[in-house]
């Protein structure tokens, strides 16, 4: 008879066979950068009124590439202009340097924040930044559970989806 085969789809290193055919054909599907595409939307957003928007920010002189934005602003304050197009969560803050952190195919987990946290840290300590200067937030496309917000301190605000430390201060 015909040959029988499979067609396995391969996204990151998850292959999905099926477990009665002999022959695999790998699809491999382009990685989707989410935060490319939400960096694109605050540029638009953003750069009108004088926020600069940074992907694929090198947190060292010989890193790996993290998959995170920046939005760096040059004035003393937020303009009423630039509080108007910032999103909540973001437009309260003093720092003049904003680490975005965005999952939109992951879930918040305790990996989440330790990575949000890490870049936290090497971008402060390369670019000789005090806390107040920097502020790192995590993004992300699904609600987390409130079990992970609890075990990590975080409760929520007067804003819907937007939580905050309680212990720390990312």
């Amino acid at each position: 008879g015909p040959p029988r085969f499979a067609i396995a789809f391969q996204t990151s290193n998850q292959k999905v066979t099926h477990p009665f055919m002999n022959e695999i054909i790998v699809i491999p599907f382009p990685k989707t950068l989410w935060h490319r595409l939400l960096a694109t939307l605050l540029e638009e957003l953003l750069s009108p009124v004088g926020i600069q928007v940074y992907t694929d920010l090198p947190l060292l002189s010989k890193p790996p590439e993290a998959d995170i934005l920046l939005l760096r602003r040059h004035t003393p304050h937020w303009t009423p202009e630039q509080l108007l197009r910032l999103p909540d969560g973001i437009r309260e803050s003093q720092a003049s340097h904003i680490l975005i952190e965005f999952k939109y195919t992951e879930s918040v987990n305790e990996e989440a924040f330790l990575q949000t946290l890490s870049y936290d840290t090497i971008y402060k300590r390369a670019k000789h930044l005090k806390a107040i200067h920097v502020q790192t937030v995590l993004v992300s496309s699904k609600t987390p559970l409130t079990e992970t917000l609890t075990e990590w301190g975080y409760a929520g605000t007067h804003q819907a989806g937007v939580y905050r430390s309680q212990e720390r201060s990312m």
